[in-house]
């Protein structure tokens, strides 16, 4: 049977006080009994104002010595007792110092002691005291000593020397159960022995699927718990250690009213707690019963009285709350112990919240998000064939937060957790149209369009900002969020973005580029049911496809349409265009209008939201058609009568033709996969409006702030 020895003993020496705490512990061995005794011993002497004189002397005292020990002891079928190892090993820490004033003369001698002794096995005997001069040596304590002298030179202290243990004692005990004794009635002299039995006290952990420990993944009060028997009544701690306080609860969302509302956690926020708190607690509402437990701080509790199980809860206030769980046991005689832990059977100093096996600080539950928690390597869809979504797999397993078409209300907000293998773009729509128009262009990208609230990011439109702005981009050696931050994208009904994406390039919002055009149609324009106005409602949604198609990198399908151009020709095609000379040659300027080009801005894919749409008036088709004649001097009159000059390019026409707009709808379809031509762009011979496109959308998209090249014009 193993058994625990408790012994504290405070004896006087050198003037000051001896405390001697003994921990004993013993075991059976086969043959003959074996018994093992661990201990430690302290020795504390703190002495100080003590006057010696004359000459006027002060001398302090402050140190502390700890030994370890562990004796094997063995009994043989006789009772005959003898030890057959003795080990020990020991610290000592502090100062003595003697200080004198001798007239005008300061005189202090002083002595620093901090010094770690080697195991030393003191070997057989049958008493525990015994050793040999050699080892006497060995148990020496090696100290600095210094002098310190003012106007007067050399050591002049007349004979008192500082104070310090010299050498280390050898550690006795008491052959007892659990026992004590109250100090006899002695003036500066204490005595008090405490032996308890070895005992067992574990903290089982299953590991397997169908286990709550495995099945735990952390969110606001979510809670996992764990349970500690001992094999003799104890006094158990529980503390939380390395936990995270990540800023916010999600990667999108600070701690505010509506969490607390939403999680039910209105206790917690009388209590203040910070949008930067431990991300695991003790929560206070689970330790109510002050008969069973004391809590004094988020991350410990401890029992009031002796147990020999109990269960602790652990509440989780993040979504991605990480830390680690030890456990101390205390007998009722002895000083406490580490709980022994057991995870899946295996031992271990602590166990992890959530479980995580494989150190990437995510629950192992989560199969999608295994791996490197730093990594960004989002495939789907391929777009120009950069990875990634600018979120880390850390930051998309944490999660976010949205609405459901509701951003008046922030408590009916819901969290979520992304894919990691898909690209992720966050829109915050205007209206429920716009949404609608954010949920077809994922549809026509492929990428997984999230509707979000403007609230749902800063005021710089960072979705990831809980830990970009807390400059958390590192947690325990781990990468859990890029260097830079990932945006989403405004779409409003007024306002305009040209700019090409990712979305950090972004400045304003996506919104009307014609207010004219969009006239009327506001938040009601799915309820429109006339033919013209279902015309009007695939133009508005064109326009923003075609927008947020530029805020991801998306270019036109070609080079642009020509504008405002000088035509070196004979006659004038269109009742507005301006007649005038070149060189004494009648040409025409073509304003106020635009000529689609073999393989520009309107060729290609005709439902593709990026094929330009709706102002070309004119087209070139196949063959030998437009000729640059450079820059030109174009001199006219108006129609009103009155001259001008202009310098502007110049072409010769070979081919001009005009544009069939009636048979051209606006582009509300996927983003085109190829070049090639469609609807109008694939009618034979001069029917061909622009043929095949210079680009392809599809291999264009990219939304990733921290890797997507800058875009150039």
């Amino acid at each position: 049977m193993i058994s625990f020895f408790y012994v504290i003993l405070r004896l006087l020496l050198l003037g000051g006080l001896l405390t001697i705490t003994v921990l004993f512990s013993a075991s059976a061995a086969s043959a003959r009994e074996q018994i093992v005794w661990e201990g430690v011993e302290t020795f504390e002497d703190v002495k100080s104002g003590i006057v010696i004189g004359p000459p006027q002397q002060e001398r302090n005292v402050n140190f502390t010595t700890v030994v370890n020990f562990r004796y094997v002891e063995e009994v043989d079928s006789e009772g005959r007792r003898r030890f057959i190892s003795r080990k020990i090993r020991w610290t000592v820490t502090g100062r003595s110092e003697v200080y004198m004033v001798r007239g005008e003369r300061k005189l202090v001698e002083r002595v620093n002691c901090d010094n770690v002794g080697d195991e030393l096995e003191l070997g057989p005997s049958r008493d525990v005291g015994s050793i040999t001069p050699d080892q006497a040596d060995r148990l020496k304590v090696k100290c600095d000593e210094w002098s310190w002298v003012k106007q007067a030179p050399g050591r002049a202290l007349f004979g008192y020397w500082p104070a310090y243990p010299e050498n280390i004692r050898i550690p006795k005990f008491v052959r007892k159960d659990c026992y004590s004794e109250p100090p006899p009635e002695r003036p500066g002299y204490t005595y008090r022995v405490g032996i308890e039995r070895e005992f067992d006290v574990v903290m089982d952990v299953k590991t397997d699927s169908g286990s709550d420990y495995f099945k735990f993944v952390p969110g606001p009060r979510e809670k996992v718990w764990f349970s500690v028997r001992s094999s003799i009544p104890v006094h158990l701690q529980f503390q939380l250690e390395k936990v995270s306080r990540f800023p916010g609860y999600a990667t999108n969302a600070d701690v505010d009213d509506a969490f607390f509302y939403r999680y039910t956690l209105d206790h917690l926020k009388e209590r203040g707690y910070p949008n930067n708190g431990p991300d695991l607690i003790f929560d206070p509402k689970d330790f109510e019963d002050t008969g069973v437990w004391k809590r004094t701080a988020w991350d410990k509790v401890e029992t009031v009285e002796l147990v020999t199980s109990i269960s602790v809860p652990v509440t989780a206030l993040d979504f991605g709350a990480y830390g680690r769980l030890k456990a101390v046991a205390t007998p009722r005689c002895g000083p406490g112990k580490q709980v022994k832990i057991r995870v899946g059977g295996q031992e271990r100093q602590f166990v992890t919240i959530p479980m995580d096996e494989d150190g990437n600080l995510i629950a192992d539950r989560m199969d999608k998000y295994k791996g490197d928690p730093g990594r960004d390597d989002d495939q789907v869809p391929k777009g120009n064939g950069i990875a990634g979504d600018g979120f880390t797999a850390f930051e998309e397993y944490r999660g976010f937060i949205r609405s459901e078409g509701n951003c008046s209300e922030p408590k009916l907000d819901f969290h979520f957790r992304t894919d990691p293998t898909k690209k992720d773009l966050f829109i915050a729509p205007e209206n429920a149209d716009l949404a609608s128009i954010a949920r077809k262009f994922g549809d026509a990208t492929g990428l997984t369009v999230y509707l979000i609230c403007p609230r749902h990011y800063n005021n710089k439109r960072v979705v990831n900002f809980t830990l970009q702005d807390g400059g958390i981009r590192e947690w325990e050696g781990k990468i859990i969020s890029q260097a830079e931050p990932q945006h989403g994208i405004s779409l409003a009904v007024e306002g305009l973005e040209e700019k090409l994406g990712p979305p950090k390039y972004l400045t304003g919002s996506v919104g009307a580029q014609y207010p004219d055009l969009l006239e009327g149609l506001g938040s009601n324009i799915v309820l429109l049911g006339q033919e013209r106005s279902l015309v009007k409602k695939s133009v508005f949604e064109n326009h923003y496809l075609h927008h947020l198609g530029h805020a991801v990198g998306i270019r036109h399908h070609g080079q642009e349409p020509l504008n405002d151009v000088v035509i070196l020709d004979t006659s004038c095609r269109n009742k507005d265009d301006e007649e005038g000379t070149v060189n004494g040659k009648q040409a025409c300027r073509i304003v106020i209008t635009s000529i689609a080009l073999r393989g520009g801005a309107s060729s290609g894919n005709q439902d593709c939201p990026m094929k330009r749409y709706h102002d070309d008036e004119w087209y070139v088709p196949p063959g030998p058609s437009l000729v640059p004649a450079g820059e030109v001097t174009f001199r006219g009159r108006r129609n009103d009568g009155t001259a001008f000059e202009e310098r502007l390019p110049g072409f010769r026409v070979v081919r001009l033709k005009k544009y069939e707009r009636e048979l051209d709808p606006p582009g509300v379809g996927k983003f085109c996969t190829s070049n090639k031509g469609t609807g109008i762009n694939a009618l034979p011979g001069d029917q061909n409006h622009a043929g095949d496109s210079t680009r392809v959308c599809a291999e264009q998209i990219c939304v990733n702030d921290v890797r997507c090249p800058r875009p150039t014009p």
